[in-house]
């Protein structure tokens, strides 16, 4: 898989997020999830469209 070559990084107001896929999982999953955010950090970049 070839990485795309994007240079415009821009803030958005986290109110303006929309997940158009969430899925849905238990509470200790999720914090799992968060833990592991504050940890290792996101695996994949978010991307975003307007």
């Amino acid at each position: 898989m070839t990485e795309a070559k994007h240079t415009h990084v821009e803030m958005i107001p986290i109110d303006r997020i929309v997940v158009l896929n969430p899925r849905a999982r238990n509470r200790r999953k999720f914090l799992e999830v968060v833990e592991s955010i504050k940890t290792v950090g996101l695996k994949r970049r978010s991307a975003s469209t307007p």
